[in-house]
């Protein structure tokens, strides 16, 4: 987390108030003594002020007198039936007033960022989630508290777990791997998310039958995830359980919009998650179980830094979508 340094705002003594805060029926949280004020203002009466505020009327006439001590000016006359404005309160009022404007909208604001209906949150994750389960949590979010905002950042496995230990983003969404996470970071498993070699539906593959394909998956072009994802090295264990030469890649990358249009209209293949095949429905599989590649989407925090309630409540939108969208939820 970043360091931030504490500066002391500097104010001659007589602008030092109490820092005790109170709450009544003027409004919002604010400093006592200029809730003091405002009351016998408005009353123009110590008693009828101090009922108002639920305190003693010689507790109150000593708040007053402490305020008007640290102005060095006399705020009210007294008199036999109550207490006058001078000129110096009528200056101060409306600069009173604003501030108990302020404090309410603070207080209104802070409330909305405790309820987590307002609130920033930073999310990372990998091609498969930015095809399915993100945009439907996001739209959920949008209907359920607009006033929340998403960045999303896309990415490969490693920047996107080494931005969430170092804070950048509160959590991102990625592949499980057997890779072991930084001591930091915490997971959830969302749902699973099985990869399987994905190609247009006139393909000629699609036209032997049975495992007949398996020997002619390296005669065509493939689009594959880059050298440095933790993709790569399963598709490569798995060709090797078919003791089977793993592709090259012909065109390396993540684009999805790219790589659909290269299965389309160039023979292309690849592989590609449900979570993208679902949005997909004019590309199909070669529907073998030995060329399914069965991983899990998780949900990667860093467990040291305090979750924001926004951060949270779009955690537990995010779980909830992955649970509707794995098969047998409705």
């Amino acid at each position: 987390m970043e360091a931030h340094s504490m500066h002391v705002l500097e104010r001659p003594a007589r602008w030092l108030w109490a820092t005790s805060v109170i709450t009544n029926g003027y409004g919002a949280c604010m400093d006592a003594k200029l809730q003091h004020f405002l009351a016998v203002y408005e009353h123009r009466s110590l008693g009828k002020a101090g009922r108002a505020l639920g305190m003693s009327q010689p507790a109150l006439s000593k708040s007053l007198r402490q305020l008007e001590q640290s102005l060095g000016m006399a705020l009210f006359t007294r008199h036999a039936w109550g207490v006058a404005p001078t000129v110096y309160a009528h200056t101060l009022l409306p600069y009173v007033r604003a501030i108990d404007m302020q404090f309410a909208a603070a207080q209104e604001e802070l409330d909305a960022l405790k309820s987590a209906h307002i609130g920033v949150v930073r999310v990372g994750c990998g091609a498969g989630a930015s095809a399915s389960l993100l945009p439907r949590t996001l739209l959920r979010l949008y209907g359920e508290r607009p006033g929340m905002q998403v960045f999303v950042e896309e990415g490969l496995y490693h920047p996107l777990v080494m931005s969430v230990r170092e804070g950048r983003l509160d959590m991102a969404v990625t592949m499980l791997t057997n890779l072991e996470l930084p001591a930091a970071l915490a997971h959830c498993r969302l749902m699973a998310d099985p990869f399987h070699v994905a190609l247009a539906p006139d393909h000629p593959l699609r036209e032997l039958p049975g495992r007949s394909c398996l020997p002619r998956l390296r005669d065509y072009p493939w689009v594959l995830p880059p050298q440095n994802g933790v993709l790569r090295p399963h598709l490569v264990a798995l060709f090797k359980q078919l003791e089977l030469p793993a592709p090259t890649a012909t065109v390396q990358g993540v684009s999805i919009p790219c790589t659909a249009e290269l299965l389309r209209k160039g023979r292309f293949l690849t592989l590609l998650p449900d979570s993208v095949l679902r949005h997909y429905p004019d590309l199909a599989v070669l529907p073998l179980p030995e060329l399914c590649l069965r991983r899990d989407l998780v949900a990667v925090w860093n467990q040291e830094i305090p979750a924001t309630p926004a951060a949270e409540y779009f955690l537990a939108l995010l779980r909830d979508e992955a649970a509707r969208m794995s098969p047998g939820t409705a």
